[in-house]
């Protein structure tokens, strides 16, 4: 089962990285003087630049709002109300939200509603290589390593449990016959399966946690899913606890 490796707080500072990066790109080439006596055309080249800054300032709206902050706060700061700010980004941090809980739920489709793990692990190395690149910028980022990647902390167990919260609402709110549905039943039931695992094997003496596994693991058998294979890591099932990794139930 592939995992995203991000939280949401991290894949939308991802996003908004790759949009600072891009924007520094195209303001760097408006800086020079051209040749003397040459035409230019710079109203196209500006005007993509500010709709550039336009996108990256509603992905620092997404970002903020993923890393905790209120409508109120985001408000304060672009000099607005509250409710102006929700007004002018509400739908696209509920829009990057459900986005989000799709491709978490279902992350072998994830490419669908965000973007593959893969592609996501490219962009951090694209962007670690734009930082190194950029050695006037060293002082603000760690110059060792991948200082992308290392600043993407993986999901704390208390993400994960507030990440399956919001899923399961999300589920409930769709029709009984809405395509996705089942799958997305299948894809909540791994997930907590795979964090039941880990905090069973981290208590094997609480029985409450693995009534809850067993529950899970019945739930996905009555769904007709299975529980794949899947290797110790941030976000993914440890094997202590189901002995093997086979249909549930």
């Amino acid at each position: 089962m592939a995992d995203p490796a991000y939280s949401r707080a991290a894949l939308a500072r991802l996003g908004l990285s790759e949009h600072a990066s891009m924007l520094a790109d195209q303001a760097r080439h408006l800086v020079p003087f051209p040749q003397q006596g040459r035409h230019e055309r710079l109203t196209g080249p500006v005007g993509a630049l500010v709709e550039r800054a336009t996108r990256l300032l509603e992905s620092a709206v997404i970002c903020e709002r993923a890393q905790g902050a209120t409508w109120a706060e985001i408000g304060h700061a672009l000099g607005s109300s509250r409710q102006a700010a929700h007004e002018r980004f509400g739908e696209a941090d509920r829009d990057f939200r459900r986005r989000y809980l799709l491709a978490w739920l279902l992350p072998d489709r994830a490419a669908e509603w965000t973007a593959s793990p893969e592609r996501l692990a490219g962009l951090a190395d694209r962007l670690a290589a734009w930082l190194a690149s950029h050695r006037h910028l060293e002082e603000e980022t760690d110059p060792g390593g991948r200082p992308i990647a290392d600043g993407l902390p993986p999901m704390t167990v208390l993400e994960r449990s507030v990440v399956i919260t919001e899923a399961a609402h999300l589920i409930k709110g769709l029709p009984d016959d809405d395509p996705l549905r089942r799958d997305l039943e299948i894809g909540l039931c791994r997930r907590r399966i795979e964090l039941y695992e880990e905090q069973a094997a981290a208590n094997p003496g609480d029985a409450g946690l693995h009534q809850a596994l067993a529950t899970a693991r019945t739930r996905l058998a009555g769904l007709g899913g299975t529980v794949p294979h899947v290797t110790d890591g941030p976000g993914r099932g440890a094997r202590g606890v189901a002995g093997d990794d086979e249909a549930c139930g």
